[in-house]
């Protein structure tokens, strides 16, 4: 599929007229109106950070917004666009990218004789706010990564004007076959600049059969398109693409070698999974694709109580909701069904919490239970139940069952190309080239 791509010539871009129009109040009027499509006239708009983010769309029904060669510009390393509580609202043709970056990228001037910190110099027209961890190496040759990935220390040392050391933690230790950066290479690493918010581009909540087509976004500070407890969304002919140099509105010393910081198309928590349909994703810091759903640490269950721990308070249970068990060991209950939820006051005791660090678990989610804010809860089941601690729970009808990824082209990422943890759907007709880790 990349053959075919080559060998279709692409129509050139229009060049885009700067806008001064204040792009938020422009669309606010044609809402507040009533008007159910909503055309966007072409050209290049700056718009600045509100309430954590650039544009808000909220309780929308039957809406259709055309953005057809508009370019919005971020100026703070936060949120695009964010739509909440919409049903049936279509964005169609909208351009994404940020000014300044939420990446910047230099040169490595210096190494270390085992490669444990590396000196990089930012190159002209990048920027440097605050920089920190993930960072990425790219041989200057062939614009693709050097290597995979390595563990830093999150925070970058100043050094001096433009020039930076990345230093690698106390675990790492020499690997020929992999330490395989070298002087005159590009390092990339985050760059945070401006208003506080969250760090996606789009991100859709508790949305209804969404439609972003013929979307195209040149940067994020996190994930191009995170949707959170949506139902039946569509992502067509989406794109997401490092920005080349003859189209960008900035000039800079190095061309971009990367698209976002982390994944292209994220979903969590869905009724129905999305329909990524003929999408482009590639050169960004994690996966092409994520879907998955939510699962619920079990403290323990006797009879038709269920006591469970929830990190963020992203308590995925509604009363009637089915309920899917994974046994810390032995078979797998049938599943049972919600009939009461009420929190529970009474923190893990000091045996669950030595229980906790025994485990063998992901040590982020490990240091999310014991660290970070977990609340508890109680969960009343319409029949018995007995579940030992560590066990897991999970409501069937959020976990993104019923998606679909057809005929997309994904990779030269760092991380996989698709990862599904949702059922009862459809991968087909996909290219997957030069993913680091799994396609």
């Amino acid at each position: 599929c990349r053959g075919k791509e080559s060998a279709t010539t692409a129509p050139p871009k229009p060049v885009l007229v700067e806008r001064s129009e204040n792009l938020r109040a422009l669309i606010a009027t044609a809402v507040d109106a009533g008007n159910k499509r909503i055309v966007i006239p072409p050209g290049r708009y700056r718009v600045e950070a509100e309430r954590g983010g650039h544009l808000v769309f909220s309780d929308l029904t039957n809406v259709e917004i055309v953005a057809e060669n508009v370019e919005l510009v971020c100026t703070s390393t936060i949120r695009a666009v964010l739509f909440e509580k919409c049903t049936n609202v279509t964005l169609r043709g909208l351009t994404v990218d940020y000014d300044p970056l939420p990446f910047t990228q230099g040169r490595i001037v210096a190494l270390a004789p085992d490669k444990s910190w590396i000196d990089f110099e930012v190159a002209q027209g990048y920027p440097q706010h605050a920089l920190r961890d993930s960072f990425q190496i790219y041989n200057p040759e062939t614009a693709t990564l050097r290597r995979g990935d390595a563990s830093w220390n999150e925070n970058i040392e100043k050094l001096g004007e433009n020039r930076y050391r990345a230093i690698k933690d106390e675990r790492y230790r020499f690997n020929p076959a992999e330490d395989t950066e070298a002087i005159g290479d590009i390092l990339v690493a985050k760059n945070f600049h401006g208003k506080p918010g969250a760090p996606h581009a789009f991100e859709l909540q508790d949305c209804k059969a969404m439609r972003l087509e013929d979307i195209t976004l040149y940067a994020s500070p996190s994930f191009g398109f995170l949707e959170r407890q949506c139902d039946g969304s569509t992502y067509l002919r989406c794109k997401v693409a490092r920005r080349a140099a003859e189209d960008d509105p900035v000039t800079r010393a190095v061309p971009r070698m990367r698209s976002l910081n982390a994944d292209a198309f994220h979903s969590k928590d869905a009724t129905k999974g999305p329909a990524i349909v003929s999408c482009t994703a590639r050169f960004m810091g994690d996966d092409a694709v994520n879907i998955n759903g939510r699962y619920h640490y079990v403290r323990g269950g006797r009879g038709r109580e269920l006591r469970i721990a929830v990190i963020d308070n992203k308590a995925t249970f509604k009363e009637g909701d089915p309920v899917e068990f994974m046994p810390y060991s032995g078979p797998r209950p049938p599943d049972a069904k919600v009939v009461g939820r009420r929190p529970d006051p009474v923190p893990f005791n000091e045996e669950e919490k030595a229980f906790i660090r025994r485990l063998r678990m992901d040590q982020r989610m490990r240091t999310d239970l014991l660290e970070g804010e977990a609340v508890f809860y109680t969960l009343t089941l319409d029949s018995d139940v007995s579940l030992q601690p560590g066990s897991a729970v999970c409501c069937p009808l959020r976990l993104g069952h019923g998606f679909a990824v057809k005929d997309c082209d994904f990779g030269d990422n760092r991380s996989r190309g698709i990862l599904i943890k949702a059922s009862k759907g459809e991968v087909s007709g996909n290219c997957i080239t030069n993913s680091r880790m799994a396609a």
